[in-house]
Order: structure tokens, then sequence, then C-alpha cells
């Protein structure tokens, strides 16, 4: 085995801290990923993914991550294909307010097309994004950290403190919704998501997106084997458990769309229900960003340089890369090597 430059620690073991565990792994260190939940039942595991920024793109590091993710999952569904869930295809993003600007970020992402909308629409909204299974990329994620080298230290981390004494050259903070306690940062909240797994029955290849509404917002993701249909954004809920009145307007809401979108069997989706999923996005809420990710270096005595990378909120798996190399790159320069 090479010599690596010393050993970092991660803390959490979702999205977040599985793609920086790789990036430091790159760089030629040794990871320790400390975590009391691993693939399959970490919150990431829950999400229905596809490539979607948030934000209004006026955020230049937001921007910059936002680049290296969509750039990275193209790469990956070029590379790897099925094995790691990730494809590339269309996703339309249907609009009822009037006139609304073209997204932010269609350049990044090899533009963007104005399509003509049916009635109750302004406008309808088409790229090629990265679609995520979750369920394979997850996976996939945790056997590429291991087969690099990454070694799973299977433990709840309460205090910042639990980290001194580990002979860790630094540590990055990839918590999550537990950064509310260890940082004690109030602006950490959970936003529950509700989705529903159907079979992908109707052979669906596109994305359906539907602008939110009255607090609101529907999406059919479209994968190989199966569909995810949601969603809800419930900020302050701290409950994974889903309620079938919730589930049942999704499914109405996801059928109306497919058949706004002109799907001729419409009606049919989501009959052949696989699972109903219940997840706590980790928002970090300051003003009306649900996504005021904290990624910088904190020092503290006794302790190995810390680099917090959370609060990612809905964005987590498309922000994830472009903050696990940013994190990277702090947690090398702060050990100094």
């Amino acid at each position: 085995m090479s010599q690596t430059k010393g050993t970092i620690a991660v803390v959490g073991a979702g999205v977040v801290g599985l793609t920086t565990a790789c990036r430091l792994l790159e760089a030629g260190w040794s990871v320790d990923v400390i975590a009391s939940r691993r693939t399959p039942g970490t919150t990431s595991d829950r999400a229905g993914a596809t490539f979607t920024p948030f934000g209004d793109g006026t955020v230049p590091e937001h921007v910059g991550w936002t680049a290296v993710g969509y750039a990275t999952l193209k790469e990956i569904a070029g590379r790897e294909g099925g094995a790691s869930g990730v494809r590339m295809a269309a996703l339309r993003d249907y609009m009822r307010s009037a006139d609304p600007p073209t997204p932010w970020w269609a350049d990044l992402a090899g533009g963007v097309v104005r399509r003509a909308a049916p009635a109750g629409y302004s406008v309808v909204f088409e790229a090629v994004l990265p679609h995520i299974d979750m369920t394979r990329y997850m996976p996939w994620l945790d056997a590429r950290a291991v087969s690099m080298g990454a070694r799973f230290v299977t433990r709840e981390v309460r205090t910042l403190e639990e980290l001194s004494g580990g002979g860790y050259a630094a540590a990055v903070n990839c918590s999550g919704l537990g950064a509310g306690r260890l940082c004690a940062d109030a602006a950490v909240t959970p936003m529950r998501g509700q989705v529903l797994h159907a079979a992908n029955t109707l052979g669906l290849n596109d994305s359906l997106h539907d602008e939110p509404e009255g607090g609101r917002v529907t999406y059919l993701f479209s994968f190989d084997r199966h569909v995810v249909m949601g969603g809800t954004y419930e900020p302050g809920v701290d409950r994974e458990e889903t309620e079938p009145g919730a589930i049942g307007a999704i499914v109405e809401r996801c059928r109306s769309l497919l058949r706004a979108d002109g799907h001729p069997r419409w009606a049919e989706l989501g009959r052949d229900e696989l699972r109903r999923v219940g997840g706590l996005r980790p928002a970090r809420v300051i003003g009306g960003d649900s996504e005021a990710v904290r990624l910088e270096v904190e020092h503290r005595p006794g302790l190995p340089p810390i680099v917090h990378n959370y609060g990612h909120g809905r964005a987590g798996v498309s922000l994830s890369w472009g903050c696990a190399a940013r994190a990277a790159d702090l947690a090398g320069a702060a050990a100094g090597r």
C-alpha cells in the first residue's frame, strides 16, 4: 500500500460525506468515515433525485459548486452507465408564472429549450439533466469509497470534541441535520419530504416538474425500474412518517402533470406502488434561503482543523461533488500538507 499524507475524518455517510471521502482519497489522504447510519439507511437513500439547482445564481460559490456537480454527474453517467444509477435524460419544467426568465443554470447545463405550454401554464422549459437513481447510486458511491480505501466507523458523533485524540490531520463535518446539534447552529432545520415510488410500468424516460404553487411542488422523476412521485417541502416537520392524504394528493397531481404532458395512459400512473418514503432534508435557513450551505474551516483548541460542509437542504445531490472538491481542498490546506 502506498503511503498517504495522513488520516482525515469525515463525519456522515450520506451523499455529501461519501463524495467528500472520495475526493480526499483521490488527493492521497486516508479517510475514516464516521457515521451511525450507512446506505441504505441514510437520508440520502430516501431522495428521488435529478439535478435540481436552487437559488437565483447570484452567489458565485453556489454557481461554481453547481457547475462542478453537473459536469461530474454527466461524466459518471457516460463512464459508469447503469451501474452507478446515473443517466442523462430530459426534464420538462412546467411554469405557471407569466413570462418566467430562463433558468440561471441554463448555460452550464448545455442550454434550455422553451416549449409551448398547455392550458394553465405559461411555458415549458426542457433540459437534458442528470437523473440519479439513489437506490443504485448510494451503494455505488459507498462501494467506490471502500475500493479506494475508506474505513467506515459505525458510531454516532455527539460532540466535535470526540474527534480529539484520534490522530486526525483534519476532519470534515458532513453530518447534515445532525450539524444543528454538533455546531449549535440554530439555522439547521428539518424539511420533511414525502414521495411515492412506483414501478415504471408506463416505460417513462423523461421527467416532469411543476412550478411550485401554494406551497406545493409536483415532480415525476423517471428511472429504469421505477418512478418517484413527489412531493412535499415541510419546514420544521421532524417526523419521517408519510401521511396517506399527502401521498394521495401527490399521485393525483402527478397524474395531472403527466396528462398535461400528453401521455395517453396518465390515469395508470402509480398503480403499482412499491413504497412510500418520508425523509428529513437537512436545510439551513438564513433569510429566504433554505440551502444556505456552510463550507468553511473552524479551528478549535485541542481539535484538528474542522471543515464544515452542511446545510445543502434540497440540493445535496446536485451540490455534493462541487462542495466535496472545495471541502477536500480546505481540509488539505488546513492540515498543512
